[in-house]
């Protein structure tokens, strides 16, 4: 959020005619309200520059409003121009977010792991390694959404030795609660997501806020919390991510246990789990593991 401050204050002295340094601010502006889920506050934002025609924002405005039939092409052309323009780097962080992201909601999954591996071997000759991190989560992700849980704690593990700088966004501690509560380790898998949602919500960021609440939910039904789980449950119900393919697999347990008790109480509990905005999903969360709930 600070970095898009300094962006918009920029933007605000541009000159109107310097096109490409609007385009360039316009592209990283956007990385805010993605992950403040504001795609409204983008597109006015974009609307102050005369909403420039460009390979960028046709890409950010996809990204920002998660249009996931628009990304994975608006991407392309974004990567083929940063390649034109000789930024390799940049390329491989546009095809990684936008063409590896939208393969792996479409459950395009040997496909994704065939770029990011190839990506990967980039990250390890040319660095950084937080680019390089980024790209290893989403292997070991797509591992988990593929049943082969002990890769994806391999990779994982992998991805946390790298040398990062401090405060960077990695998005794997649901993966590691997720470890954690695989080895039984339960109290260490409610403390990594206490600490992850404290985060998520001290820097607005709600966009990765879904895969939080999976793994809250798994966690809520080893602990027997069932009116904790079903009321997440009924959160996510709403979003669209359960009905992308293989990440329904990641709730379907608990939706099984739920189902199973036949209890009215829980049936509205997730009813009104529906009703629940991210920001209140969040702080619902945050209350129940701090014992506050």
């Amino acid at each position: 959020n600070e970095l898009s401050d300094w962006i918009e204050r920029i933007l605000e002295v541009t000159p109107p005619d310097d096109e490409e340094l609007v385009i360039f601010g316009l592209m990283w502006a956007a990385r805010r309200y993605q992950r403040n889920k504001n795609p409204a506050g983008y597109q006015a934002l974009v609307e102050l520059y005369g909403e420039p025609d460009h390979p960028f924002l046709r890409y950010s405005r996809a990204f920002t409003f998660q249009d996931n039939d628009s990304i994975e092409a608006a991407a392309g052309e974004a990567v083929a121009e940063l390649q034109r323009r000789g930024d390799v780097y940049l390329a491989g962080l546009f095809e990684l977010a936008g063409i590896g992201g939208s393969m792996i909601l479409a459950g395009r999954l040997d496909e994704m792991d065939e770029l990011v591996e190839r990506l990967v071997a980039q990250f390890r000759v040319t660095g950084p390694p937080s680019a390089l991190n980024m790209a290893l989560t989403m292997l070991g992700f797509s591992a988990l959404l593929q049943g082969r849980p002990d890769d994806a704690e391999r990779i994982f593990d992998e991805a946390a030795d790298l040398d990062l700088p401090d405060h960077t966004d990695t998005g794997q501690a649901p993966m590691r609660a997720r470890t954690a509560l695989r080895r039984g380790e339960t109290a260490r898998a409610s403390r990594i997501l206490s600490d992850h949602i404290d985060e998520l919500i001290e820097t607005e960021n709600v966009y990765v806020s879904e895969m939080a609440c999976i793994e809250f939910i798994a966690v809520m039904v080893v602990l027997d919390r069932l009116s904790e789980a079903a009321h997440i449950l009924g959160f996510m119900e709403r979003t669209d991510l359960l009905a992308a393919p293989n990440f329904g697999q990641l709730v379907a347990e608990a939706r099984a246990r739920i189902d199973e008790a036949d209890d009215p109480a829980l049936d509205e509990r997730r009813r009104t789990g529906h009703d629940l905005t991210v920001h209140e999903a969040l702080d619902y969360m945050r209350q129940v593991l701090a014992g506050r709930r």
